[in-house]
């Protein structure tokens, strides 16, 4: 993409009542009346000939829509779109392409609220100045602000301000439309906020005094990284990404294809494998869904298998639930696998893109690893918002039993009829690291000996004894 234009970052809010289709495209390149165009389309346009702007790219409008090869190549453009434009007006105001976002509500309330002081400065020299009511963010009081340091604690009060009063901040593709751009105008229902490569202001206090942030990480991808810092960056990305909503859950790697490109051209010696990087293999296999919500049945927390698939399910991107790479922070993050786990080694990795898109969807992924398996028998032994307690038993090489007991992190709730079968033929549990001993609980694929899908994520106890040796056999498998 080049030249000067202008992107924006909208909420569909349901259909749009202008789209691109393949019956209106040699219409829409004669003309398009300005009358046609839904509200918040015309706000960024009356932005755009204010600022001398001569284009704009909207996607329900540059992308053709009842074509999916297009959608393909657009995606794929993602990175260059964003990051080329020479400015992007993300509409926080707008819950849909009807309602606008320049004359909201509550900024015409403030500004009717607003007062005009005058003063005699030095010299008598006359001067005005304009106040209007401080912006309150509830129980927060005065930190309750956009201006948050970038460490753990600002990280963690700009999550609880990130949805307060925008309807676009939730959206999972909003995430790279606004990380990837350099300058962007945020139009926020009660204020207008600007930030860019050097700056970031808000109308709400005119010093800052650090990063404005309004998406729950650093709006700024590192010009500068290392492979290291690219793997704690892509970590945060993803923990924050998967907390936000999507239309449709086979978006789920297409809506971050554009920080997963731009990220990977900081580092192009790794490859990138369904949302996880090769030189992160095994540990990031390690990732889990959160339970933040408790409802009495542990099958009942919100997290599925993307239909269609379009990850395999060694993927985080093959759930719809909220993700966590807590286990990865407690282990390689204390440098205990600092060249990998010793437990499990990958031997390959096929991945092959279902379209034009490298950073999206995938098809026939296989991942043969190389590590200690053994047949287990899962009984739950209770329940919290947060793990399901489990006892497991296997039998040991030499006959006996072996038990162990630890905390069960399943990939989706539909579970119920997967224990009965654990406890009729067992499941397959493979370990991938000694620290916690960390293992993934496996289903084989009926037909397929040592072809298994992932299911979830098991923590032995710490104080019981689970040698390797004696209770798996080493094996070279494949998950898909």
């Amino acid at each position: 993409m080049q030249g000067k234009y202008i992107a924006l970052s909208h909420r569909w809010g349901g259909e749009v009542s202008l789209q691109l289709k393949h019956h209106n495209f040699n219409d829409f390149k004669r003309r398009i009346p300005f009358s046609s165009f839904p509200k918040t389309f015309q706000d960024a346009i009356q932005i755009c000939r204010a600022m001398a702007v001569e284009y704009i790219w909207i996607d329900s409008l540059c992308i053709i829509q009842d074509d999916k090869a297009d959608w393909d190549i657009a995606g794929s453009m993602m990175d260059q779109i964003y990051t080329n434009s020479w400015l992007a007006i993300a509409a926080d105001a707008s819950e849909n392409g009807e309602a606008g976002f320049i004359h909201s509500p509550a900024r015409e309330d403030f500004r009717a609220r607003s007062r005009k002081l005058t003063y005699r400065g030095p010299g008598g020299k006359p001067g005005e100045v304009f106040v209007r009511p401080w912006r309150e963010f509830g129980s927060l009081g005065g930190f309750g602000r956009h201006y948050a340091t970038i460490d753990q604690e600002g990280l963690e009060v700009s999550k609880r301000l990130v949805n307060q009063g925008s309807f676009l901040l939730r959206r999972g593709w909003v995430l790279q439309e606004t990380i990837l751009p350099h300058r962007m105008i945020h139009f926020f229902p009660d204020e207008v906020t600007w930030r860019c490569a050097t700056a970031s202001r808000c109308e709400c206090q005119p010093q800052p005094h650090g990063k404005v942030v309004h998406e729950p990480l650093d709006t700024e991808l590192p010009r500068e990284i290392d492979t290291d810092n690219l793997k704690e960056y892509w970590r945060e990305v993803v923990e924050q990404y998967t907390q936000r909503q999507l239309t449709f859950h086979s978006d789920r790697l297409a809506a971050l294809a554009g920080i997963a490109s731009r990220a990977h051209s900081t580092s192009p010696d790794v490859r990138y494998y369904a949302g996880l990087w090769s030189d992160t293999l095994p540990s990031t296999l390690l990732w889990t869904v959160e339970r933040r919500i408790e409802y009495g049945r542990f099958w009942d927390f919100d997290s599925r298998r993307v239909e269609p698939r379009i990850a395999p399910t060694w993927s985080w991107a093959s759930v719809t639930g909220h993700v966590s790479f807590l286990f990865w922070k407690r282990n390689f993050g204390r440098g205990r696998w600092a060249d990998g786990p010793p437990d499990m080694s990958v031997i390959a990795v096929d991945c092959l893109p279902a379209g034009r898109n490298q950073y999206g969807a995938v098809h026939d992924a296989k991942l043969t690893v190389e590590g200690y398996l053994c047949n287990v028998r899962i009984r739950l032994t209770g329940g919290s918002k947060w793990h399901f307690p489990f006892k497991m038993e296997a039998r040991r090489s030499d006959g006996t039993m072996g038990r162990a007991r630890g905390f069960f992190y399943p990939d989706t709730s539909d579970l119920q009829e997967l224990l009965e079968a654990s406890r009729e033929s067992g499941i397959a549990a493979t370990f991938v690291g000694v620290y916690d001993k960390m293992l993934l609980f496996l289903k084989e694929i009926e037909g397929q000996p040592l072809v298994f899908e992932r299911i979830g994520v098991g923590q032995c106890h710490v104080n019981d004894e689970v040698v390797l040796s004696e209770w798996g056999r080493k094996e070279r498998f494949t998950i898909i």
